[in-house]
């Protein structure tokens, strides 16, 4: 990751059809970190995949980290066990109430999936200023260790040894330098190829987990997805970031969260850009770890997996990610369902969607529903985040804004053209009304202080 410039995989179409039993997932290619901590012994664990193009002779990379770090070859396995196991989903099933004609299966698709040795000291200059803690051969990357008394010197050092770095690289590493980091320069070693690239693993002291992601600002693409997975023995929380919930009135459940990853970034928005949303947090024995032992040997350690997602550009770079603990945060489940019921007993059998919530997104007649691309549901999608919230203090999370009556006004607005008209005196199941739902709703959720 690390000055090195992410190159994302074109989208590929997924699961068509009028609903599926099992959602295809939803994974847009990023960036990706993998932490461990055992907060007893303050040791940190940190995994980098590392995503680049161009000539390996080019390949120059740097990383800022609290102690002198272990360093090590991770594994590319670990990371695609990690997505699978944890990658949401976004389920629509269908059910009818009484009896109706068979609609048309062609107009509602499922789902978007995005594809996402020995040391070697010579020739190593050491101007004054500079450390070279360690060298080592580390799989197909050549890799120093140092520690520099200013950024100049660092920079001079970088320079004198080869290391192809931008010169606006210089004053990012101004506030490392002054917390005495040690600094990880690696490049690829002689006779390896880009096709030899691996993640990168480091071990080291600390007593906080954090990405120093204002190195990334350099050669950050715009909207960069950044994901991290963080093992340990509770949930993990965004620390200098804020926390956002996301609004699943606005995700389009017709085509199985097709426009998830665009209600994400808008929600981080919505935020001010610093802020994640947690995608799964919960046990981390559903991961298939048998064929890696590195992940298999973190799972047997760190029983509680929490999966972290945002997007930046380089402009929203300015502050590093840290992260804590939080024992008393619920779990959040990676698989989303919501029902769609036609209730055959209404006039033009008048459809809605459930959400697990509670709440009705009324759609009116089936004549009316249209193609999943005519917009039906885009006025829901201007509200994107529900909560905002600061979970700095991992003992109390507070709300900073609170979006409940926006999204439950913008429902009310777009159920009510569709929403029954009291004209059903059957015996078969009738959706609540959306006034007993906002009523509900505001029950549950006066507490909440809006912004």
């Amino acid at each position: 990751m690390f000055l090195l410039i992410l190159a994302l995989a074109p989208p590929a179409s997924a699961c068509g059809g009028f609903f599926c039993s099992a959602a295809a997932p939803i994974d847009q290619a990023a960036e990706e970190i993998v932490f461990a901590m055992d907060e007893d012994e303050g040791i940190v664990e940190m995994h980098i995949d590392i995503s680049y193009e161009g000539r390996s002779e080019d390949f120059a990379w740097i990383l800022p980290v609290p102690e002198e770090p272990e360093l090590f070859v991770s594994s590319t396995l670990m990371f695609n066990a990690l997505s699978a196991a944890t990658v949401p989903t976004f389920t629509l099933t269908y059910r009818e109430d009484g009896r109706c004609s068979q609609p048309s299966r062609s107009s509602w698709g499922c789902a978007t999936e995005y594809s996402i040795a020995s040391p070697n000291v010579q020739g190593i200059a050491n101007p004054g200023g500079v450390d070279v803690v360690d060298t080592e051969r580390i799989g197909p990357y050549d890799t120093v260790t140092l520690r520099a008394d200013s950024t100049t010197e660092l920079m001079s050092w970088l320079v004198d040894n080869e290391y192809d770095l931008p010169q606006d690289l210089e004053p990012l590493l101004t506030q490392y330098i002054a917390e005495d980091s040690h600094f990880v320069a690696m490049r690829m070693a002689a006779g390896t190829a880009i096709g030899d690239i691996e993640p990168i693993g480091l071990r080291y002291a600390a007593d906080a987990l954090a990405i120093p992601i204002q190195l990334t600002a350099v050669a950050a693409a715009d909207d960069m997805p950044l994901r991290v997975y963080v093992l340990g023995r509770h949930r993990a929380v965004p620390e200098s970031y804020l926390h956002v919930q996301i609004n699943e009135a606005a995700v389009d459940w017709r085509t199985g969260g097709g426009n998830y990853a665009d209600i994400l970034g808008e929600a981080i928005d919505e935020a001010g850009g610093l802020a994640f949303v947690t995608e799964y947090a919960g046990t981390s024995e559903n991961v298939i770890a048998s064929a890696d032992s590195i992940l298999a040997d973190l799972i047997a350690d760190f029983p509680y997996l929490t999966r972290l997602t945002t997007e930046l550009s380089a402009g929203e770079m300015s502050l590093d990610p840290t992260f804590v603990f939080n024992r008393d945060l619920p779990d959040v489940a990676k698989d989303h369902v919501a029902e769609r019921v036609m209730d055959c007993d209404t006039e033009d059998n008048l459809q809605h969607i459930e959400l697990s919530d509670g709440r009705f997104i009324y759609l009116g007649g089936n004549p009316n529903l249209g193609n999943p691309s005519d917009g039906l549901l885009e006025d829901l999608q201007d509200i994107p985040a529900l909560v905002v919230e600061d979970t700095s203090d991992p003992e109390k999370p507070v709300v900073i804004a609170d979006f409940w009556d926006d999204a439950l006004d913008a429902l009310d607005q777009h159920s009510r053209p569709y929403e029954p008209k009291g004209q059903c005196s059957c015996a078969t199941t009738v959706p609540m009304p959306l006034s007993m739902a906002y009523l509900w709703l505001l029950v549950v959720f006066v507490r909440r202080r809006r912004h």
